[in-house]
């Protein structure tokens, strides 16, 4: 990739790509802060499966529920627009206030909302890629159909 088209403004597909890299980062690090951290961890493992599958779950979900969000191909977002910073932000902010919650409680059960919200957003994010990549390899099939025909 060429350095000015790493500095331009993000696609919707780089756009949702780094927040589920973010939400996936989070996650992990709360996964690994509750396995070797919290001392009752073997008590919570079922809590740990269902965090750990809520991405995967709501990945399925969300295709087959209305669509919040219309997403073209076309739009860019510059890198210190509201969107970046929300799609950026949010999971990076669940995720360093999941690790505080737990690491100060040292307790995964008491504090399990924010880890969930953090599953939720990284799955919607994913959700989102998902539906980015299957556009751009439409719109790839269809140009290369007109080009042939």
């Amino acid at each position: 990739m060429r350095p000015e088209q790493q500095r331009g403004p993000l696609s919707d597909t780089r756009l949702f790509t780094l927040a589920s890299l973010i939400g996936a980062a989070g996650m992990s690090l709360v996964a690994a802060q509750v396995l070797w951290f919290v001392p009752r961890a073997a008590d919570l493992k079922f809590l740990l499966l269902v965090f750990l599958v809520v991405p995967f779950i709501t990945l399925l979900i969300l295709p087959v529920m209305p669509r919040q969000r219309h997403i073209d191909l076309k739009t860019r977002y510059g890198r210190h627009s509201p969107v970046a910073w929300i799609e950026f932000g949010l999971p990076g902010a669940l995720a360093l206030i999941s690790l505080a919650a737990i690491g100060l409680s040292g307790d995964f059960g008491h504090n399990w909302g924010l880890p969930m919200f953090l599953a939720l957003v990284t799955g919607r994010n994913l959700s989102l890629l998902a539906r980015c990549l299957l556009m751009e390899r439409e719109a790839r099939s269809t140009s290369g159909r007109q080009r042939r025909g």
